[in-house]
């Protein structure tokens, strides 16, 4: 009984002393292998030299290795990294632990491939096209379409003159590496309009119809829109709203004055 007491009060002292009892220190097993915390700090400190190792510490007893927090001097975007040291080995290093956002994947440049195997990427084109009579015509647009079977990219182009019925391309031939404008007019081209000439005067049929029709012509009738040119006048055809037996009414057009009077053109029969 006293040899009881005497345990108990011994095993008091020494937890009330403050003292660490023996046989405290821990360890991460590996194989059979262990490594105690204390010698795995200063593998660790020796190991990854470049930043701080932190208070943040793991086992990992199916690997047998040490994990420490760690911050390294320069920081890794999306990276969570750690210094490790093995119990089997007594290294240590950095695992960065990088996760998160992959950088985006650039998408391939279109590319315009002729039969014969040949070539160009948009990029390319426009280089050619800058450098071409394109670029002295109109401007270069950022869009194109590549034609595989002619070999050619067909690049968005605004020319600094227009031309009506128009839609026109810079045509970039990947072959040649040459470059020019291909209008691609379409439809029917307009003849030019019909004039009528007196000495130094001058006057188109849409012109004179404009005088007509502001004229004292429309007093008495309708203008029509067909003329014809005759002794240095436009003789605009005229539908009177009263008609008059033996005439043939027109409107006549001064090219000089650019005034219009009716003219009745009736037939006068000689009296016996």
């Amino acid at each position: 009984m006293k040899c009881f007491i005497m345990l108990i009060l011994t095993a008091v002292i020494v937890g009330c002393s403050g003292q660490t009892p023996p046989n405290t220190e821990v360890f991460c097993p590996s194989s059979g292998v262990n490594l105690a915390l204390s010698h795995a700090k200063t593998i660790a400190s020796q190991g990854c030299p470049n930043g701080t190792i932190t208070s943040d510490i793991q086992c990992n007893e199916n690997t047998g290795t040490w994990w420490f927090g760690f911050v390294p001097n320069t920081i890794k975007e999306n990276c969570n990294p750690a210094c490790v040291v093995a119990a089997a080995t007594k290294t240590a290093e950095i695992n960065w632990r990088c996760t998160g956002v992959l950088a985006p994947i650039t998408p391939l440049e279109p590319t315009c491939v002729a039969p014969s195997g040949e070539t160009m990427s948009l990029s390319e084109a426009k280089a050619i096209a800058s450098n071409s009579n394109c670029s002295r015509q109109g401007t270069i647009g950022s869009g194109g379409l590549a034609n595989n079977g002619t070999a050619t990219w067909w690049l968005d182009f605004t020319p600094t003159a227009p031309k009506t019925g128009c839609n026109p391309a810079c045509v970039v031939d990947i072959i040649s590496k040459t470059a020019s404008v291909n209008w691609r007019c379409t439809g029917l081209i307009a003849p030019p309009e019909e004039s009528c000439n007196a000495g130094n005067f001058t006057m188109t049929l849409s012109d004179a119809l404009k005088v007509a029709k502001k004229s004292a012509c429309v007093a008495q009738g309708t203008v029509l829109t067909t003329a014809s040119c005759a002794k240095g006048t436009w003789n605009v055809d005229f539908k009177p709203f009263k008609a008059k037996s033996g005439c043939n009414p027109i409107c006549v057009v001064n090219l000089e004055t650019k005034k219009a009077n009716l003219d009745w053109g009736c037939n006068v029969t000689a009296v016996p």
